[in-house]
């Protein structure tokens, strides 16, 4: 009977501690889980949407005006993931 008590407090006091960490992340805290920023998976993004820019340019179906848009939004939303990367990669966590 003393064993099954010590059990029962024991999981109580682990649940207890769970929602305290829940509860520290939910308010602003620091997370439970840091993932490293991988530069490798922004770089490919970036080179991706290049391509897909440059294949853009030789379909040739569209208007000069639109294929020049859609390029230019391409790279800049690949210029902008390498930006938003060093930036974050510099940032100083708190």
């Amino acid at each position: 009977m003393d064993d099954s008590k010590r059990d029962l407090e024991k999981f109580q006091q682990e649940i207890d501690e769970a929602q305290a960490k829940v509860r520290r992340v939910s308010e602003g805290g620091s997370s439970l889980i840091k993932k490293p920023a991988n530069l490798d998976v922004v770089l490919v993004v970036a080179c991706g949407l290049g391509v897909i820019a440059a294949g853009v340019h030789f379909v040739g179906q569209m208007t000069d005006q639109h294929r020049f848009a859609l390029m230019t939004g391409m790279d800049g939303a690949g210029i902008g993931l390498v930006a938003g990367f060093a930036i974050g990669a510099n940032r100083k966590e708190s």
